[in-house]
């Protein structure tokens, strides 16, 4: 009688799942909804992506929650008429405006908070301000090449730390990175050559010698006018193997290597330092 009764009281719409099965499935249906919304929150995925990680999440935490293949297809069949709901999302922005934020994540350190701050001031500048700046970019994408000498990146072959008259040809300065020529610059008081390996050694990644710009440095020694090379890689892990590498491979060419000096920075409290940096700056230590 009580089967019977709890039959009748079954609304019509979902006949073919009890009581019990019914509430667990009302619950499950609710996490997975808000897990896969608090998804697209976050990585904006579209509305199809979404429905389908929606179902597949469901069908998952079914099949784990019920004992038999006859239960979980009940709750599946429910599952294919609940989930048509999400074709009713409509997207956040308009499809140029989604475009534009995705591009700008792209960058480093751009998130998508950052990314839509960005979209919506592009969006609020004059015309001519927002097409300033796309046209700055198409010119820098066209127009910066590499210098097929140093591998520095300049809109004119070779560049003008190449064909400068007052440039020292005897010193070369290898750095990984053509950003790191302009912290060297800035001191003023480097006037020799350089050289771009394009990274450093990190075969966790993939980067290997064949990766840099190793053999063309060593091309560049050739002519017997070099008389130093500066390793100014940075003083990370990758940076110490690669200098350590080119040291090996440099000096029985004949040439003089030297290694920037790490340590303190100007300005720094000793007891500050970690063990690493003290240990550097005192071999690397100098008479006064």
């Amino acid at each position: 009688m009580a089967a019977a009764r709890d039959c009748v009281r079954e609304p019509t719409g979902i006949a073919a799942c009890d009581r019990r099965y019914r509430s667990d499935f009302a619950a499950t249906r609710k996490v997975a909804y808000c897990r896969f919304w608090n998804l697209r929150t976050a990585r904006k995925i579209g509305v199809q992506a979404l429905r389908a990680e929606y179902y597949r999440a469901l069908s998952t935490i079914c099949e784990r929650t019920e004992n038999g293949r006859t239960k979980a297809m009940r709750h599946l069949r429910f599952a294919r008429a609940s989930a048509g709901m999400l074709h009713r999302v409509m997207p956040d922005f308009a499809a140029p405006v989604e475009r534009l934020i995705d591009e700008l994540k792209h960058l480093p350190g751009i998130g998508q908070k950052t990314a839509q701050r960005l979209a919506f001031h592009l969006l609020r500048l004059p015309p001519e301000d927002a097409l300033a700046l796309a046209d700055a970019i198409r010119d820098a994408k066209q127009n910066i090449r590499e210098c097929s000498v140093c591998g520095n990146i300049t809109d004119a072959d070779p560049c003008l730390y190449c064909t400068g008259a007052h440039r020292n040809k005897q010193t070369i300065c290898v750095v990984e990175e053509a950003h790191n020529i302009m912290a060297i610059e800035k001191t003023r008081m480097y006037s020799g050559m350089y050289h771009v390996l394009g990274g450093s050694l990190a075969p966790l990644q993939g980067r290997g010698p064949e990766q840099l710009k190793i053999k063309q440095l060593i091309e560049r020694l050739k002519g017997g006018t070099v008389e130093e090379i500066i390793i100014a890689t940075n003083p990370t892990a990758e940076g110490e193997a690669t200098a350590m590498y080119l040291s090996k491979l440099l000096k029985p060419l004949g040439v003089r290597v030297t290694r920037i000096g790490v340590g303190i920075p100007v300005g720094a409290d000793l007891e500050y330092a970690d063990e690493i940096t003290m240990l550097k700056a005192m071999e690397g230590r100098r008479e006064l």
